[in-house]
Order: structure tokens, then sequence, then C-alpha cells
């Protein structure tokens, strides 16, 4: 069991992920410290059966927080019997069973938290609504603008604020940001075909249908990016946390940590510039990724690099190989058909 980490020693894990003063500044994660309140209103929430703050409100989770090691007792709201997390968040594992004392099945998120010593000082780590779990309420082009910038520039705040579920939103929040970068990339192309198509000056019928096809068929590009290779990558990832050792969360929080760092690849909307720049944005979702999966299944750095980077650096020196080999090939072929 690990208890809670002060920002010295937090700090430190992560500047060892990479050497460089301005990287580390990069990867610093932003994880507040506060005792166990509403974010709204600040009101305490200790000892509250409801999962709404009752000066405000406001719905929480328990997940919204963590504790460090026995420290918090979380009781049955049914016969008041009390249990202590073991997870290094200070939460149960696992959060759902039935009661050792009434045997009704409870959740964790439907238990009452209070300080295990009585005392209403105690101080817990609270993390902060994650901004695209927040778009209806704050308006979807906020939420998706602050978590674009929170995959690009604050990966391990990410990590530390990255909802318990969510895949699906995860997808969904990546299919958009590819389709986005792809539509402001190349709907100059598409605009500067299909205007001298409609001035008869080219391609006729056939090619301006062809270009509005290319328009319209443009989201199936992203749609096998997040049905395909974002689910490979994580499953390949995950795997070798699974296999290197114990790791905090599952598949979903890995498979998320891929989708919320996608908007990395910038360089898709740079319309006659992504050819030469994409190479530069792909490792900056690999760097992020990487602190993001850190943080989010508290590994150690060394198999959070090994378990992101790895997958496509394996794909890219096959690639690699595969297109050599087809170069080699194709020669053979010239040389045989002119000799």
């Amino acid at each position: 069991m690990i208890l809670s980490r002060g920002p010295t020693q937090r700090n430190s894990e992560i500047a060892g992920l990479l050497l460089s003063p301005f990287l580390d500044g990069l990867l610093s994660c932003v994880f507040r410290e506060s005792p166990m309140q509403c974010q709204e209103c600040q009101y305490t929430l200790w000892n509250i059966r409801d999962r709404v703050c009752p000066e405000c409100g406001t719905p929480y989770s328990i997940a919204d927080y963590e504790f460090p090691a026995n420290a918090v007792r979380y009781a049955c709201p049914h016969c008041d019997q009390a249990y202590f997390g073991t997870t290094r968040s200070g939460h149960l594992k696992p959060r759902e069973f039935d009661c050792v004392q009434c045997g009704a099945h409870i959740d964790m998120d439907d238990m009452i938290v209070r300080p295990a010593d009585g005392s209403n000082m105690l101080r817990v780590h609270g993390r902060t609504e994650f901004p695209w779990a927040m778009r209806r309420k704050r308006g979807f082009f906020a939420s998706w603008s602050r978590t674009l910038s929170m995959g690009m520039a604050r990966p391990g705040e990410l990590g530390e604020k990255l909802p318990e579920t969510g895949a699906i939103a995860a997808a969904w929040y990546a299919t958009l940001t590819m389709l986005a970068y792809l539509l402001v990339g190349t709907f100059p192309f598409v605009l500067l075909t299909a205007i001298p198509m409609l001035m008869g000056r080219g391609g006729g019928v056939a090619g301006l249908i062809g270009a509005i096809l290319a328009f319209v068929l443009m989201p199936v590009g992203p749609l096998i990016l997040v049905a395909t290779v974002l689910p490979l990558w994580a499953g390949v990832s995950h795997l070798i946390l699974l296999l290197t050792g114990p790791r905090e969360r599952g598949f979903s929080a890995t498979f998320q940590c891929a989708c919320y760092t996608v908007g990395n690849n910038i360089a898709f909307a740079l319309p006659c510039l992504a050819v030469y720049f994409f190479w530069l944005t792909i490792p900056w979702q690999i760097t992020c990724m990487t602190i993001a999966v850190i943080k989010v299944q508290r590994v150690a750095i060394w198999r959070g690099v090994l378990a992101v980077v790895l997958p496509p650096l394996i794909l890219g020196l096959a690639s690699f190989v595969g297109l050599m080999l087809l170069m080699i090939q194709a020669t053979q072929w010239q040389q045989q058909f002119n000799p």
C-alpha cells in the first residue's frame, strides 16, 4: 500500500522520464490537494449518504478523491459496517461486494465516507471534473478545447483526472478531433478541385462526383483509426503492463489515454504541410500518452515507456523492413522485364 505522495516526490518521479528541463515542465502534473469538499461550493462532504452536495446540489463521486491508506472508513449505508481502502488511492477493492454484516449488495459510491480518526480535518487529493465529461454542462466547444489542450500540454493532469469509465466517450472525442483535423487540412484541396469543375473547366461531372465522394468519405479515416489502430495500440500496451507487474486500472483507462492524446497529431490540420510535419506530432502523442499512462496506471516510468513506445516502434520497424523488401522485389522485377 502506497501512501499519498508529496509534490517533491511526484516531481522527481516525473523528471526521471526525460532529462530535459523543458520537457520536465511540460510533464508536470496538476494534482490539487484539498479537503474532501464540493468542487463548486467547498461544502465538506464527510458523512454524506447521497452523492449530491447538500449545499448546492452538485453531484460527485468518491472516485473524485484519493485518500491515504487506511485513513478513511467506508461505512455500509444499511448497517454501518466499516471497511478500509486497500488500493494506492485509498479506495475499496473490489469496489462492489456483499456486506459481511447485513448481506446487502453495496458499491463504494453508495457508502458513507468518514475519516478513520473521527476528525474532519483530514486532507485528501481532490480531482476536478474531466473536461470532456462536462461537455453537456459547460458546452461542447469549451470542453473539447480544454480536453485538447490537456492532452497536448498537460498529459499528467489528464492521467490524474481520467474518468473511471468512459471508453465510448473517449472514442467519440478521438473521432471528432481527427475528423476536424482532416476537414481543415483537406478541404482546401477539395475546394480547389471542385471550383474549376463547377465552372466547366476540367474533369466534367465524373470528376466533380469523385471530389464530392472524397469529401463525403473523409470520416472513414478517423473511424478506422478509432476502431482499429487505437484499440490495438492500447491493447498491446495494456498487455505489456499486465506482463510486467501490477497496474491500477483496466484496459479502458489505457485506451482513453490513447484517445485523448490523439489531438497531438495537429499536423494533419495543416494544408499542404501534413506530409512534412506528421513525423513530429506522432512522437508528441507517444510522449504524452506515455505520461498519461504512467499517472493513471501508477506504474514505474520504465514500464510506461516500454508499454506505450514498443508497439509503434515495432510497427515502424516492420513497415520499414517491408518497404525495403518491396523495393528490392520491385528492382528484381524490373531487371527481369528490362534485361
